[in-house]
């Protein structure tokens, strides 16, 4: 049984089939993303919203990143691994698309530090009397592991008060710490006196090795304000692309179980185009190195094993140890449940399948429960897979549960059945807050979180900007 939804901040416009993601920026700063979607016609978002998430899990208000999709996408597949997320595929212009896109969650640990302010009086220019902060923020070269050629997190404010002398002002000369790789630093101040922290705008750009900067008071150059916290880096287009374009796939990942160094992303299904869904399975092999770095590998492989039945708008996620006890440690399961045919028709198939030494997927094992749902959200935490809305694949309010099988479940079936990846019967008798269908849904940390989605179909359907979220 799950604690009761409880609604959070709405999002700044209805999306339907976003991406929704945690991503934190430390332990105790953490984030929750909603990514792309479209306006319940062919025009995609390339935006991302954010909620910061209290210490408790509670959402507080939405911020536009600064940083955008470089393809606007919906119906795309997205998991996240540590700092980085990662969408793939997804329509554009009503078009399925190939392509792979990741930005990983900046660093506070990697800011800049302002090391020494020194003033200087100016009877011709200047600084004028007041309050000002300042701010230093590194831009990273197109190489970059984690933000290639973006603008990192800025340096703490510097206060500085000067005084009033008439008509002398000041010189604000300031010096900050290089930071590694960087290209460039730019140099952020209030655009008034007096003006709040977290408002500063851009008054110059200096090369790196450069790490020094006199302020005679000049305008600011552009109106941009610093990088907040939980800020991503840039969208990265990868190299490797999707062998067959696909949108509305399923998505998980996981890592090797012989090798703690290996990760991969699994994109399941979807369709191809509006008469082809899709039963193939592609990989992304992700090298996990030192210090959180992710490299992807240059190309998928296709999988081995396929979907009994091929649909789209399905469900995927990965099963653990840490998020169901009853699964082996250093084992992985992929779940993928129901979804549509390309004739919209329900495919009411769920079946999981073990990631393998080398990334392969092993046999998938046909779970037996029937699943009438597509465009839902799924997790796995607690013992059981969730699926969240999409009921009929209609906007629905309800929440099932399937009970991962161990031993002594009911409705497992005999003794030899009753291990994972087995699901016993799903059972109903939860509830959003909001009825949906082709709304984003993830577990962090110890929560559920759904947002926007279709609350009624039409030409165009209804969407929701309203999202919720719930204790497990």
């Amino acid at each position: 049984t799950l604690y009761p939804a409880k609604s959070a901040p709405s999002l700044a416009a209805g999306r339907r089939a976003p991406v929704v993601l945690g991503g934190d920026a430390s332990n105790a700063a953490r984030y929750l993303h909603v990514i792309g979607g479209d306006d319940g016609s062919t025009t995609a978002f390339d935006t991302v919203e954010t909620a910061p998430l209290s210490l408790l899990g509670v959402p507080n208000a939405f911020f536009t990143q600064r940083n955008k999709l470089k393809q606007a996408r919906s119906f795309a597949a997205g998991v996240r691994i540590g700092r980085c997320l990662y969408v793939a595929g997804g329509p554009a212009a009503g078009a399925a698309l190939s392509s792979v896109e990741r930005a990983c969650v900046l660093d506070p640990e990697k800011r800049d530090l302002i090391t020494d302010l020194v003033i200087d009086t100016d009877k011709t220019a200047g600084v004028g009397p007041g309050i000002w902060y300042y701010r230093v923020a590194a831009v990273m070269p197109a190489t970059d592991t984690f933000n290639p050629g973006g603008e990192n997190l800025p340096s703490d404010p510097f206060p500085v008060r000067l005084p009033d002398l008439g008509a002398t002002k000041f010189d604000v000369n300031l010096t900050w710490q290089a930071q590694a790789g960087a290209t460039k630093y730019r140099v952020y101040r209030s655009p008034t006196a007096g003006a709040t922290a977290g408002t500063e705008q851009v008054i110059a750009e200096i090369a790196a090795p450069g790490t020094t900067f006199t302020d005679k008071g000049a305008a600011p150059i552009a109106t941009a304000m610093p990088l907040a916290v939980g800020s991503l880096g840039t969208w990265q287009i990868l190299p490797a692309t999707l062998a067959t374009a696909r949108e509305g796939a399923g998505a998980a990942w996981g890592v090797d179980p012989d090798d703690p160094s290996q990760a991969y992303i699994y994109v399941l299904g979807g369709r191809q185009n509006a008469t082809t869904a899709l039963t193939s399975i592609e990989i992304l092999p992700i090298t996990l190195g030192a210090g959180g770095v992710q490299t992807p590998a240059a190309a998928f492989v296709a999988s081995t094993t396929a979907l009994s039945a091929a649909r789209w708008q399905l469900g995927a996620s990965r099963a653990t140890s840490d998020l169901s006890p009853r699964i082996p440690a250093g084992t992985t399961y992929v779940y993928a449940l129901s979804g549509l045919a390309a004739d919209g028709s329900m495919v009411s198939k769920a079946e999981a399948a073990p990631i393998t030494t080398g990334g392969q997927l092993g046999a998938f094992v046909d779970l037996g429960n029937s699943l009438n749902r597509a465009g839902y959200a799924i997790m796995v935490a607690g013992n059981f897979v969730f699926a969240f809305g999409g009921g009929n694949g209609t906007p629905d309010t309800g929440v099932v549960s399937g009970e991962i099988c161990g031993t002594g479940v009911s409705g497992c079936g005999p003794a030899a059945k009753q291990v994972p990846p087995g699901i016993a019967n799903w059972n109903a008798g939860q509830s959003m807050q909001v009825g949906r269908v082709l709304m984003g849904g993830t577990l962090s940390g110890a929560y559920f979180y759904v947002a926007g989605g279709v609350t009624s179909a039409g030409t165009p359907p209804t969407l929701t900007n309203s999202t919720e979220y719930r204790l497990w």
